[in-house]
């Protein structure tokens, strides 16, 4: 694999990182914004915060394995796999997936906290 390839997928995972965040975030507020529709008293608490944090890093260290799959598929494979022509679907089901854990894990921190 060359360094312009490198270089290219780089380019394109990051210039849509933006998007992944984006979605991370409006459906994680959407989540506490039904949360506490559903149930009106919550206290946050410090541990709320370091837990978004963390999910949030978590969630950026996944999305680069877009990446690293496109330059791990071109240095041992020789481009073989093709994995970068899965590019959009794979960006795809991520940002679906982090829509749903985030919405979801927003929500039921806030409606069943006991069940964290």
């Amino acid at each position: 694999m060359k360094a312009q390839d490198i270089i290219k997928s780089v380019k394109w995972w990051e210039s849509k990182r933006w998007i992944f965040n984006l979605v991370l975030l409006v459906f994680g507020l959407l989540g506490v914004y039904k949360g506490l529709t559903e149930y009106s008293y919550y206290d946050w608490e410090n541990t709320d915060t370091i837990v978004i944090i963390l999910f949030v890093l978590l969630a950026n260290i996944c999305y680069s394995i877009g990446i690293l799959s496109e330059i791990w598929d071109g240095y041992y494979f020789k481009n073989r796999i093709g994995i970068k022509n899965y590019r959009l679907p794979f960006l795809l089901l991520g940002l679906l997936i982090t829509a749903i854990l985030s919405y979801y894990a927003t929500w039921a921190r806030i409606v069943k906290p006991w069940f964290w």
